[in-house]
């Protein structure tokens, strides 16, 4: 299906509200970027089930030193009500030292006249990465 200009343009602004969290070092406002009952499958972790889950996955992250986060877009399936991202990621530390990278898949939900995220997992592609950072972000159940 063809993607309309205005979706990619959606999922980009609601990117960077959750980039700029890293930047700033508190996520708090973040979850305006998910529905209510969103989950986000982490590698290595159990799901993270709403807002609030997610809230305490992503200051995990933070709290851990991540200090920005590049997603990147390649793919938007515009399906009416839902759509399917695939891009990729970066992770990097203070002083720009990069963590990780990887791919990711996203379930974009048309809610409230605004596309929310409702499912997000993502892969690392450095085995070294996902185990520095499955060892120093708590569950959240």
């Amino acid at each position: 299906m063809e993607t309309k200009v205005n979706l990619r343009e959606e999922i980009r602004n609601a990117y960077n509200k959750l980039e700029g969290a890293f930047t700033k070092g508190n996520v708090t406002g973040v979850d305006s970027i998910y529905v209510e009952n969103a989950e986000l499958l982490a590698p290595g972790h159990d799901v993270a089930k709403g807002k609030s889950a997610i809230l305490k996955y992503w200051q995990g992250i933070v709290d851990m030193g991540i200090r920005k986060v590049e997603l990147n877009t390649d793919k938007v399936e515009d399906h009416n009500d839902l759509a399917v991202e695939t891009g990729t990621y970066r992770m990097y530390a203070q002083a720009n030292q990069q963590i990780d990278q990887g791919k990711y898949i996203v379930l974009w939900k048309h809610t409230d006249g605004k596309m929310l995220v409702e499912r997000g997992i993502w892969n690392s592609s450095n085995p070294e990465s996902l185990q520095f950072l499955t060892s120093r972000i708590p569950q959240h159940r």
